[in-house]
């Protein structure tokens, strides 16, 4: 919490270090995600992928460097071993929300939008 209590550190490193929590974070949920995935047959491997990197994304700054190495390598084994595959999940669908013409997406146009834009 002293990183971002330090009034020498920019702000803008600070904002680029949150981001890179929640990128960490976002890292962990694949991994556990995947690890609850029974019909993946290399989900051990694919969690420990995603799981390390996602700590050593959003926690690197406060890990040594000799232990976020040691995660490092530790990530790449599954991945060398070619046990990191992605899971059977099914896609998610979406509702059609333009009514009866059918599109999935649909976005109001301005008058100035359709018209065509003059010759330059």
């Amino acid at each position: 919490m002293a990183f971002f209590m330090d009034s020498e550190i920019p702000s803008a490193d600070k904002i680029m270090e949150v981001f890179y929590i929640l990128m960490g974070l976002m890292s962990v949920y694949a991994g556990v995600h995947n690890l609850r995935d029974r019909s993946n047959p290399s989900r051990y491997g694919t969690f420990v992928f995603w799981t390390l990197l996602g700590v050593v994304i959003a926690f690197g700054r406060w890990i040594p460097a000799a232990i976020d190495g040691l995660l490092i390598v530790i990530m790449v084994i599954p991945a060398i071993a070619q046990r990191v595959k992605p899971g059977n999940r099914p896609t998610p669908r979406w509702r059609a929300t333009s009514g009866a013409s059918g599109r999935r997406c649909s976005s109001p146009r301005s008058p100035s939008a359709s018209s065509p834009s003059p010759a330059r």
